[in-house]
């Protein structure tokens, strides 16, 4: 019943490491949502086929899920607060 949601969970995770990591393109996968959304009064939500009108985000997605990390434990940097 619940297989798949590790791995999307984790590929999601190393998406928005990789958007905190780059600041402009965070604000322009923000601004390109905000723009869809402003198109459609804000009404209703996202769905798989509005990406179609965010070429930057989808493109954003797609090179997140091709180099994200299978496995968390492999090339995560990692540093605790303590280090």
């Amino acid at each position: 019943m619940l297989g798949g949601t590790e791995t999307i969970a984790s590929t999601l995770g190393w998406i928005l490491l990789d958007l905190a990591r780059h600041p402009g393109d965070q604000t322009r996968v923000r601004e390109e949502i905000a723009s869809f959304r402003a198109k459609i009064d804000g009404t209703g939500g996202l769905t798989a086929t509005d990406l179609d009108t965010m070429p930057f985000t989808t493109a954003v997605i797609k090179v997140g899920d091709a180099f994200s990390c299978p496995d968390n434990s492999v090339d995560a940097p990692y540093r605790s607060h303590y280090d």
